[in-house]
């Protein structure tokens, strides 16, 4: 049901509520003023009649209107890689509060450490190649030795890189064989398990077959009485118990089946796992050997022309130029590595959790989304009428359902100009800066705004206004109980009372309940809502008689807010 279908049910159903009570309670003691009437007979005096007054007062009347809201966080983060990788790590889940900075999960970094080493290789191959360049340019008799020095340093560097390399492929791959030959001997043992599964599942439906066959037998014997029932009782059991060894013997074959699959799969994986290794080492090593048969080329060459060994000053800015590129790329990699750890932009509760350990993720692909602590905000739709009434800023109260008499209060953030497509309503938009435990992102809750207010306005409760053919009035009684009948102009109004422009003024002693309404001059015993008088308990006629005094019966049914008092 949409706000504004309740906001109209409620408006119908309260005031119905109201008039069918005084109207029911009004029939009752009109019954007991009959049957009053009635005991005294004919021959008693006319009774002064019975009325309830209230005073004319002097306050603000506020009118209001309430409406049901939805309520979300102010903002929220979707927290998201920058680069493509699979999630590692995810530290939090749905409900967690997390505070500004907080890591949240972690991607994959293998394959961004494998292309920094790769990178940082070839800067410093590339620094190698401009210092030689450089060292080769300057005079042969202060160079020559300084080069071959140097060049000897980066052979053995070389040398010790490839053997490390060498050592580091024999262990890696020797690690992901041994995992392949445990993956082969459990796919191995799997099989077999299933052939033997099959086998049992093979005999059992064999022995099922013998069993109900024999049953067949037996029960034809049975039936021309040469066997006993019992053991027609003792076959059909052998029956059941046949069948469920087979449907065991079935379900075996499925786990094994099931089994069987799991070990392959993870065969699989370990073979992917030992052509990955052995490609890395391969990879590694032919780097690493590259390395050494180039210092060990530039060794030798540098041995047999100590003197001529000159590079170009072109060649040199040449390598420069390579080497600035290299460490561009290398700060690149960097730079997407320290993207690895997703943090938290601010304090928040952890709403939605949207990936899971294992997941591959594509740059932007939201991991969690993280709601802000703190204030949140109700968007409601209010009818245009309404809207131009509401200002920014203006406070309100925000209240559950389940307990409007407790209320937080709100300000009016923002009022959107276009009108709900559907509901051709305008949304206002509702911030509460410090909701209380009841008021959570995802529900729902009332917001009341005040649509208008008249400072100091003199007011009379709604069941002193009566609507005549004659216009609009209200009985004025006096200390004396004298009746006076005014004619009153209506104003503003709200749930309690209506403000009075003309014809009453504040402490006035309005009539709000009657047998009858009062007429101008009449003379009425003023009693309170439970029915007693001010003084005794008993009242004179006119001729003086004492009689009892019936209680009260409104003058008017409470009206609806846009109808006023009835009739």
């Amino acid at each position: 049901m949409s706000a504004g279908r309740m906001q109209r049910t409620a408006a119908v159903l309260i005031p119905l509520i109201a008039i069918c009570g005084a109207t029911a309670w009004r029939l009752n003691v009109v019954k007991k003023e009959k049957a009053a009437v009635t005991a005294d007979g004919p021959g008693k005096a006319k009774r002064t009649p019975n009325v309830t007054t209230a005073p004319v007062e002097v306050r603000d009347i506020v009118t209001t209107i309430s409406v049901v809201g939805d309520i979300s966080a102010v903002s929220e983060q979707r927290i998201a890689p920058r680069i493509t990788g699979r999630l590692l790590e995810l530290l939090v889940d749905e409900g967690d509060t997390v505070k500004a900075g907080q890591l949240i999960a972690r991607i994959d970094g293998n394959d961004i450490a494998q292309q920094i080493a790769r990178a940082q290789a070839q800067l410093i191959e590339t620094e190698r190649r401009v210092e030689q360049a450089t060292l080769a340019a300057k005079p042969a008799a202060t160079n020559t030795k300084e080069l071959l020095a140097q060049q000897k340093n980066a052979q053995k560097v070389a040398d010790a890189t490839l053997r490390q390399a060498e050592r580091n492929a024999e262990l890696t791959v020797g690690t992901a064989r041994s995992a392949v030959a445990d993956a082969q001997a459990r796919a191995d043992a799997a099989d077999a398990s299933v052939a033997t599964a099959k086998a049992a599942k093979t005999s059992a439906d064999a022995n099922l077959t013998n069993a109900i066959a024999r049953q067949k037998r037996i029960a034809s014997l049975n039936a021309r009485g040469f066997v006993s029932s019992q053991e027609l009782d003792n076959a059909n059991t052998d029956v059941k118990v046949r069948e469920a060894n087979l449907a065991a013997a079935s379900s075996n074959v499925d786990a094994a089946l099931s089994n069987l699959r799991s070990a392959q799969a993870l065969l699989t994986q370990s073979q992917k796992q030992l052509d990955l290794a052995d490609a890395k080492s391969k990879t590694d090593i032919d780097v690493a050997k590259a390395t050494y048969d180039s210092s060990l080329s530039q060794v030798r060459a540098a041995d047999a022309n100590m003197i001529q060994a000159k590079v170009s000053q072109q060649n040199i800015k040449a390598l420069e130029g390579t080497r600035a590129a290299a460490k561009a790329a290398l700060d690149a990699l960097i730079q997407q590595q320290s993207q690895l750890n997703l943090v938290a932009a601010a304090d928040g509760i952890v709403s939605q959790r949207l990936a899971d350990p294992g997941t591959m993720l594509t740059a932007g692909t939201p991991v969690v989304v993280i709601q802000s602590s703190g204030a949140i905000q109700l968007d409601s739709l209010v009818d245009p009428d309404t809207a131009t009434k509401l200002r920014i800023g203006a406070s309100v109260e925000v209240s559950t359902s389940d307990d409007d008499k407790q209320t937080t209060p709100g300000t009016v953030d923002v009022i959107l100009p276009a009108a709900d497509a559907g509901s051709r309503q305008l949304r206002v938009r509702v911030v509460v800066a410090n909701p209380p435990t009841t008021l959570r992102a995802g529900g729902f809750a009332r917001v009341t705004f005040e649509t208008g207010r008249v400072n100091g306005a003199i007011v009379a409760p709604r069941e002193a206004i009566k609507r005549t053919k004659q216009g609009t009035v209200a009985a004025v009684v006096d200390a004396d109980g004298n009746v006076t009948v005014r004619d009153v102009t209506l104003g503003a109004e709200d749930a309690k009372g209506i403000q009075i422009l003309t014809g009453l003024a504040a402490g006035d002693m309005v009539v709000t309940m009657s047998f009858a309404p009062p007429k101008d001059g009449s003379k009425v015993n003023v009693v309170s809502p439970d029915g007693a008088g001010k003084g005794d308990k008993e009242g004179k006629g006119d001729n003086g008689s004492s009689e009892k005094s019936a209680g009260p019966t409104p003058a008017a049914t409470k009206p609806s807010p846009s109808a006023g008092a009835s009739k």
